[in-house]
């Protein structure tokens, strides 16, 4: 995944991948990127969760 975002120019300071099991069985992803303005963020957000087993994806500004 890091991968995907250094292609991008772009660095997050955390990335976390949770299979998730049970009713809402799929892939949560939760990541922090400083300076990435909203529509910006919507717009990973829609193409991660493009990935099919992806059910859940949070982006939020990384803590200083």
């Amino acid at each position: 995944m890091l991968e995907l975002f250094a292609l991008c120019d772009m660095i997050y300071g955390e990335a976390i991948c949770k299979h998730v099991r049970g009713a809402e069985d799929g892939l949560h992803i939760h990541i922090t990127i400083d300076d990435i303005p909203p529509h910006q963020a919507a717009n990973i957000a829609a193409r991660l969760r493009n990935i099919i087993p992806v059910t859940c994806v949070v982006l939020e500004p990384a803590e200083v």
